[in-house]
């Protein structure tokens, strides 16, 4: 599978991901793949994240771990109000409000 099929697939497993685990908060949400075998998903709210947003992130991951075959994850739930083209979007954006 090249580069941009890894993306792409990538891309379309996030969409689907996020169905019913989006919280009002969230602004965006950015994946990627690190050194080719960490799926790595940033998600950016409008306000401190909170124990559930921490667990619908974690949910989005499982998701994508069962069609993507990678090795581990990273997670990042931050608080960031600026505005969306200054934010680190990885592969790309799988949900931006």
């Amino acid at each position: 599978m090249t580069k941009t099929d890894v993306k792409t697939l990538l891309i379309a497993s996030g969409k689907r991901a996020i169905v019913g685990n989006i919280s009002p908060a969230v602004r965006a949400i950015a994946i990627g793949i690190k050194d080719d075998q960490i799926l790595q998903i940033k998600c950016y709210l409008d306000a401190i994240p909170n124990v559930s947003d921490y667990e619908r992130l974690s949910d989005i991951s499982a998701e994508i771990l069962g069609d993507i075959d990678l090795n581990a994850t990273e997670e990042i739930c931050e608080y960031d109000i600026r505005p969306i083209a200054e934010l680190d979007q990885l592969f790309g954006f799988i949900y931006v409000k």
